[in-house]
């Protein structure tokens, strides 16, 4: 047995040795994203037009939960408390393939993914909490199993001077089945179809044959459209508070800016950013370059096909936020943002449409 393990071991060394000896290319990829407490890490391996991909990672992080009584909180609320702890952890497996290579040695124009995703949620709370008195099958944590395919078309470029341009566009479903393990612990049976676009539009770079970033600009907008349906049980709570795709981000309440993070978490969302960003004078190195960015978000939800609810008819709405922030790209491994922000429609649950301060790792999209 030790003997076989060995022999694939070395033969699939070789055949990396082998596959980077006649085409000069490393055949590895990784990637790697920070989290205020955690990490995700992916490993992926090219063969070909194919690579083979393996995604870890988990942290510890604050989370909110903004329901009550099956009814969204929208508005200031007095009681129970809204905030949790969450240990998470993820892993993901699964195949890239490349349909319309770059033959200029970038990102592949149009790609498929088919990925098995896994993750185990624990929550952390006490009887103070919306959640704990929520009676969601999963309010203690999941287990949660899933298949999830995608199709990615890529077009965007970011030149040396931190400037982005370009489109790209993804459609994607991720199936939760019963059977597949996902009544271990909590409960998951869901649907998931997601679509989204961004694309970006360079403005100026007055110093564009310069090593160093001076001052250059660009826009970029963000769309996308998630809809989640539960089949045999509730859609579980990661998932109403989360738009889908290729990599997720929490949603309604975050992906619109300025809102509570988390809350909206409704079957059906959409979201669109539009951001004007400025890249300041790069210090001493290109790829260490501060920033500032003006944003316009606008949402909308729905809690169609949630179930029975104790209002007559699910509720829908309308949500927009304006705000600023500055920024630094650290040597291109993360980028933290601090960020002000103001809501157009509506209030947060503390009863105010201003938060003065917020930092995140990376922009918006």
């Amino acid at each position: 047995m030790r003997k076989t393990a060995r022999a694939v071991v070395a033969l699939l060394l070789l055949s990396a040795f082998g596959v980077h000896a006649q085409t000069g290319e490393n055949p590895w990829a990784f990637n790697v994203s920070p989290r205020i407490l955690g990490l995700d890490l992916g490993a992926g391996y090219r063969m070909g037009l194919t690579t083979l991909w393996v995604h870890v990672g988990g942290g510890y992080e604050g989370m909110h939960y903004y329901r009550q009584s099956e009814e969204l909180i929208t508005a200031a609320f007095t009681g129970l408390e809204p905030s949790y702890d969450r240990a998470e952890a993820k892993w993901q497996l699964g195949i890239v393939q490349a349909l319309i290579p770059d033959i200029e040695g970038g990102s592949n124009f149009l790609e498929a993914h088919v990925f098995y995703r896994g993750r185990y949620d624990r929550h952390i709370f006490d009887a103070s909490t919306l959640l704990d008195s929520s009676g969601a099958p999963d309010r203690d944590g999941i287990f949660q199993n899933s298949l999830f395919v995608a199709l990615d078309l890529n077009d965007l470029h970011t030149d040396p001077h931190k400037v982005r341009s370009g489109y790209s566009a993804e459609v994607s479903a991720e199936w939760g089945p019963g059977f597949l393990f996902n009544s271990v612990f909590g409960s998951a049976d869901f649907l998931r179809l997601n679509a989204t676009a961004r694309g970006f539009l360079p403005l100026f770079d007055i110093a564009a044959g310069f090593p160093l970033n001076l001052v250059s600009a660009y826009i970029g907008d963000f769309v996308s459209v998630d809809y989640a349906l539960g089949i045999g049980a509730p859609v579980p709570i990661n998932v109403r508070q989360s738009f889908g795709g290729i990599s997720p981000r929490t949603g309604l309440g975050g992906a619109v800016r300025g809102l509570d993070t988390g809350s909206l978490d409704t079957s059906l969302k959409i979201v669109n950013n539009f951001d004007f960003r400025v890249n300041l004078p790069a210090i001493f190195l290109p790829n260490l370059v501060p920033g500032m960015v003006v944003y316009w978000d606008m949402g909308w939800y729905s809690q169609v096909g949630e179930g029975s609810l104790s209002t007559p008819a699910p509720p829908s709405g309308f949500v927009s936020t304006i705000g600023a922030g500055l920024f630094i790209n650290v040597l291109d491994i993360a980028t933290l943002v601090g960020y002000t922000h103001y809501r157009l429609v509506g209030v947060n649950a503390n009863g105010s449409a201003f938060t003065p301060f917020t930092i995140e790792f990376g922009l918006q999209f």
